[in-house]
């Protein structure tokens, strides 16, 4: 900004009576929110993955750029993918074909002798098969919004994404000319609409729909004066998805529109929007055998033409106001947290970033400015969950943003931590965005994971996937066909069903909603369940009469083996999650069922083990990991955290592994195991999800310092400038990879240094209920409302010089008789209640 542009802020300040001259960035950005709940920056985005900033409905995503002479929004579809069955219609989700399966069961009874002879297996040659057309999430393209005429200088800029109304804006001005910008992705409209004002007539804007070059059968039309229509396929040679994405524009006052050779020109308006919607070929509906699992539906076009109009109808004001009020449903309810923070008129979020990197460096004590940027980040992932969950399919590694035809890890569901971790802060924040991922699961991972089951493993019940699956119910233990390779620590991952129960179960907990559990919750345990019943294996290496998995990798350790410590936890939950819900739902047709599971739990190796020197072990045996001792997966702590496993542990008679294990020695273990991992930073990774994860271990081991250490410095390492997590932070720009998970597991981590409620074994059990375990002296002062915890509660709390001031307890979704035990770290507080559903306790 030039030194006389400054001069003129500062008059203008003195002029308008503010007390504070960094009150110019309220004066000058209309509708700048109060709060401070703002991503905002000086300058237009240059690079997607760095500085764009996202928009979304679930349907669609928009990244924003703001340019001012010309401006570009990458435009997403939640369901346009290259490949699967659209490309080659012999597309089997990585199954083996029928002729295939008698040697494929064959090498797998081998392979499992092997094991149960040796204690490991060297690779899993023979039973992957091929990963086909496995495809990747795509753009759709990009919205061009260009001015021709010369822009010579401007000032003033600004651009911000509003976290209080989930609103893009940005302004700036030319000469006596101010010009503002408004970017809004509607959920209740299922559109999109980039909307330009000036305080005088725009001479000339051009609006195109530029495609992706690698796509195929591209046509870009005209429908009359002020609309732009973009059909393709993914892929090449016309083998691909079809999609549309369809745009109009809309003037208020003056001006004239025209449409031709791909753009819409725009002559002398003062207030332009243009308004875009966009669907695909594909159809959730359409992933069963019966048809053939094609996933292709009709063409989008009437579903697109039909939206528009409709939406053309609508003043922007309304169209406005409808985003607003299903945002801040959506989104506020009763949920509130403050740390403390202050806002920040002066300190773009780019600068605050880099501030907080150089103060995370330096040791030195926080201030008002490093919680602020801690305050923005657990509402920033709520939104980018909100934004891209609620569509047709769940949020993908990406949530619903990516560029180009292809996305990092095909931007698809990886189920080893990373879809589990984005949605981790939904139940207790109290977002209602789950039904996309139970639809997903049920309709494209069931049926194809009922074929895995059978072709792969010899399993007539039920279903399994394993790490990697995409929109077309890709479940098979895929492999890739290179000589001398062994894809056995990524690929063999076949507990990643179970571990997604543990949210379908969450889900009910949270929620008390007995109709869902019913109808689709419950139906989904028990299938997964069905399985694991018929997979699990009597432990022939220990001869200890234990059920274990064989063969299993803990997720990407390249150690084969049986009785893996975290697929072990995983299915014990599994079996007790379908006994909780038979509890709950009383179904005395399920009875049998019951006993079953009951049966087999009682055998199943609890997988705890802690090895010589101390430390919980990785598998059964005591295997050698020298060369991987800081790896970025914690899977044996998924039981510490997000799970229970660990945190609620109690030695029991009533199943397999009922020793003398104290709760003490396994915490201690845990930790000396968590110590060994490092800070998520080693030869093997730099991604944010590792640190944040361990920092939601911290929390949970009651260790505050430790806690806001690990928490800290994930912030400084692993965030953009946009405040994207990053896998590969230090990167070349154009390489750099955003993965959406490390932006849940952050505000996860920071709800579980404030409070802890893990699961029981049993519904009967009192849940135990801990306020401010892991408070930070950071965060000296603060309140949490409307945070939810399992059985249906609610709670708020404030604190001050980092004790414990007010609390409340109330259960507005509880069933009747709910014991909870309360305790308040340090405070000395351990309190036993017994609550009715609406019922109100004060606490402190």
């Amino acid at each position: 900004m030039k030194r006389a542009t400054l001069i003129l802020l500062a008059l203008s300040t003195i002029v308008n009576g503010l007390s504070k001259p960094t009150d110019s960035l309220l004066s000058r950005s209309f509708a700048f929110p109060k709060s401070g709940n703002a991503l905002w920056y000086r300058s237009p985005a240059a690079n997607w993955v760095l500085e764009s900033l996202p928009i979304g409905n679930g349907y669609m995503g928009a990244s924003v750029f703001s340019g001012v002479q010309n401006d570009t929004i990458l435009v997403n579809l939640d369901n346009l993918w290259a490949g699967g069955p659209f490309a080659d219609p012999a597309y089997n989700g990585a199954n083996w074909g029928e002729s295939d399966v008698p040697a494929v069961h064959q090498r797998l009874k081998a392979l499992r002798e092997t094991i149960f002879a040796n204690g490991t297996a060297n690779d899993l040659n023979g039973i992957t098969p091929d990963a086909g057309q496995y495809g990747t999430f795509a753009s759709a393209g990009s919205l061009v919004v260009s001015r021709p005429q010369i822009i010579s200088n401007y000032t003033n800029y600004t651009r911000w994404l509003d976290l209080d109304d989930g609103v893009i804006r940005s302004t700036w001005s030319e000469g006596y000319i101010t010009f503002r910008r408004e970017y809004i992705c509607s959920y209740p409209d299922h559109s999109c609409s980039h909307k330009t004002s000036a305080s005088q007539a725009i001479p000339k804007i051009l609006y195109s729909i530029v495609p992706i070059a690698d796509h195929s059968d591209i046509e870009i039309s005209c429908k009359g004066n002020s609309t732009l229509v973009l059909r393709a396929r993914a892929g090449a040679n016309g083998m691909g998805m079809l999609y549309e994405v369809a745009g109009s524009v809309r003037l208020s006052g003056d001006g004239s529109t025209t449409c031709s050779n791909g753009y819409i020109s725009v002559l002398n308006a003062t207030d332009i929007w243009f308004t875009w919607t966009g669907d695909t070929e594909y159809n959730i509906n359409a992933g069963t055998a019966a048809q053939h699992y094609s996933f292709k539906g009709s063409d989008p076009h009437s579903q697109v033409t039909g939206i528009l109009a409709r939406v053309a109808s609508i003043p922007y004001a309304k169209y406005l106001q409808n985003h607003l009020n299903d945002y801040k449903r959506g989104t506020s309810q009763s949920f509130s947290l403050d740390l403390g923070q202050s806002p920040d008129w002066s300190t773009p979020t780019d600068v605050l970033l880099k501030n907080y990197q150089a103060w995370q460096k330096s040791r030195q004590p926080s201030d008002a400015s490093t919680t602020l940027l801690e305050w923005i980040l657990v509402n920033y992932g709520r939104y980018l969950m909100f934004s891209s969950a609620r569509g047709n399919l769940p949020a993908n590694l990406q949530g619903v943003w990516s560029q180009g035809a292809w996305s990092p890890w095909s931007g698809d569901y990886h189920a080893n931590i990373n879809v589990q971790m984005m949605y981790w802060p939904v139940e207790v924040t109290g977002m209602d965005v789950t039904q996309t991922l139970w639809d997903f699961i049920q309709k494209t991972v069931v049926p194809r994971g009922g074929d895995t089951a059978q072709t792969l493993y010899n399993v007539s019940r039920g279903w399994v996937m394993h790490d990697e699956t995409n929109i077309f119910g890709s479940t098979g233990m895929k492999g890739l066909d290179i000589p001398n390779y062994n894809p056995a620590e990524w690929t063999n991952y076949a507990a990643a069903g179970a571990w997604l129960m543990t949210h379908v179960w969450d889900h009910f907990d949270f929620t008390g909603d007995i109709a869902w559990l019913k109808r689709q919750g419950y139906p989904l345990l028990k299938a997964t369940a069905e399985y694991w019943l018929d997979a699990l294996q009597v432990d022939a290496y220990s001869k200890d009469g234990s059920l274990v998995v064989n063969p299993c990798n803990s997720p990407e350790l390249p150690q084969t083996t049986f009785g893996c410590t975290h697929w072990q936890q995983m299915i014990w939950e599994l079996f007790n999650s379908v006994d909780k819900a038979l509890s709950v739902l009383h179904l005395g047709s399920e009875k049998a069922f019951l006993e079953e599971v009951r049966a087999a739990r009682s055998k199943v190796d609890r997988g705890f083990r802690i090895s010589p020197s101390g430390v919980l072990q990785e598998w059964k045996l005591d295997l050698d990991n020298s060369d991987r001792l800081a790896h970025r997966h914690l899977s044996p702590l998924t039981g510490l955290y997000p799970s229970y496993s660990i945190s609620s542990w109690v030695p029991r008679s009533d199943g397999f592994m009922s020793t003398d294990l104290s709760k003490s020695a396994l915490i201690n273990a845990s930790r000396t195991l968590l110590m060994q991992r490092g800070n998520g930073t080693s030869p093997d990774a730099d991604a944010g999800w590792g640190k944040f994860w361990r920092a939601a271990c911290w929390a949970q081991l009651g260790e505050p310092t430790r806690f806001y250490s690990q928490l800290s410095y994930g912030i400084a390492r692993n965030f953009a400038s946009n405040l994207f997590s990053l896998y590969n932070p230090f990167n070349t720009a154009e390489n750099t990879l955003f993965q959406m998970d490390a932006n849940g597991g952050y505000p996860a981590a920071v709800l579980n240094a404030l409070v802890q409620a893990p699961d029981t074994q049993r519904r009967d059990e009192t849940l135990v209920v801990t306020l401010l375990p892991a408070l930070p002296s950071s965060w000296s002062r603060g309140h949490l409302y409307g945070v939810r915890t399992r059985r249906g509660l609610e709670l708020d709390l404030e604190w001050r010089s980092g004790k414990l001031t007010k609390a409340s307890i109330k259960g507005p979704r509880i069933l009747n008789g709910t014991v909870v035990q309360v305790k308040v770290q340090g405070a000395g507080i351990n309190r036993q209640i017994t609550l009715t559903r609406g019922q109100s306790v004060t606490l402190a």
